[in-house]
């Protein structure tokens, strides 16, 4: 349903048998009753996702639906590197509030505690609301001796130096980071500017250990060419419900929940903000949306403004209490 609002000149001509009826339809579709103007014109989601992974498959999938309930374009801009930076930049820059962040949690978790600076203020990046669950795998080749984290990490251990890993940035990289010190385990850091690149190098095992989204590594599980050990996340997932959480495997300090969110970082009203918080849980809540994001490896995980902004900060507080990477 489109927006719609009702202009102080247009009130008298309405009877109020109709806006009666409106009310009712609205209230019956679990729509807000009272809407803002907004969105006047197309909608672009910049994202630091990279195109063609799974979770770009998130943000393309809700902008689709979000377009066909707005009336209006909703297009995915994105603006992959520099640990999500260019992406934050991008959308304060447009100074627009048709201009909103799809992003990971990373944005304002990680990045203030890997990085000595930021070109952004976190205060400036308000959350909306936190859209899909996205479990963190860490995964090695079928044609490594490891079925469990232990086994990997052991065998690493004792081959200091030789074993390589890649890790999407933010707090994945960082737990990993403050894992392998932990345990004293000497593995090398492969970057690459697009993960879905990662994978035929995992592989060809020339990469022995990936932290990549659930959804990104799906696929190459699935025809067995690589090997989920772990998630990160605090909860197993319904999608690999036999992989254990990192927990179980043994490292439960190393717990990193993950989500694909919608930010503003622009003039944005915080009505608004819970407007389309309640839009993106309506489209979400649609079986056909929801079961196509979980056929892609993400579970819908809704949180409201309020409840996103205070995992975050919990999020954030707990990072920190880990040993910086960069610094």
């Amino acid at each position: 349903m489109t927006p719609t609002g009702v202009g102080a000149g247009h009130g008298v001509a309405l009877l109020v048998a109709g806006v009666l009826a409106i009310t009712v339809a609205c209230a019956r579709a679990g729509e807000p009753v009272s809407t803002p103007q907004w969105p006047s014109r197309t909608v672009r989601l910049i994202t630091p996702l990279a195109a063609g992974g799974g979770p770009d498959l998130v943000a393309r999938t809700v902008a689709e639906a979000l377009a066909v309930r707005w009336r209006q374009a909703v297009i995915v801009d994105n603006r992959p590197g520099a640990d999500g930076i260019l992406a934050v930049r991008a959308v304060i820059d447009a100074a627009d509030e048709h201009t909103l962040l799809f992003s990971p949690n990373s944005v304002v978790t990680a990045n203030p505690i890997v990085r000595e600076s930021l070109p952004y203020a976190i205060a400036d990046v308000v959350p909306i609301a936190a859209i899909v669950d996205v479990p963190i795998a860490i995964v090695t080749g079928s044609s490594v001796a490891a079925n469990t984290l232990p086994d990997l990490l052991a065998s690493a251990k004792r081959s200091p130096g030789t074993y390589a890993y890649t890790s999407v940035f933010g707090a994945p990289h960082l737990v990993w980071t403050a894992l392998l010190k932990h345990a004293a385990i000497d593995m090398s850091l492969v970057g690459y500017r697009n993960p879905n690149v990662a994978i035929p190098d995992l592989i060809e095992r020339r990469v022995h250990a990936a932290l990549l989204p659930l959804g990104t590594i799906l696929t190459a599980a699935r025809a067995g060419n690589v090997r989920l050990l772990a998630i990160l996340s605090s909860r197993r997932s319904a999608v690999v419900p036999d992989v254990p959480t990192i927990a179980e495997a043994g490292y439960g300090e190393f717990t990193a929940d993950g989500a694909l969110g919608l930010f503003s970082a622009g003039p944005q009203t915080s009505a608004r903000r819970e407007w389309i918080a309640a839009e993106v849980k309506a489209v979400t809540a649609d079986e056909a949306v929801a079961r196509k994001l979980l056929q892609a490896g993400f579970e819908v995980w809704f949180q409201g403004p309020r409840e996103y902004s205070a995992a975050l900060s919990e999020q954030r507080t707990r990072l920190g209490a880990l040993t910086p990477v960069n610094r």
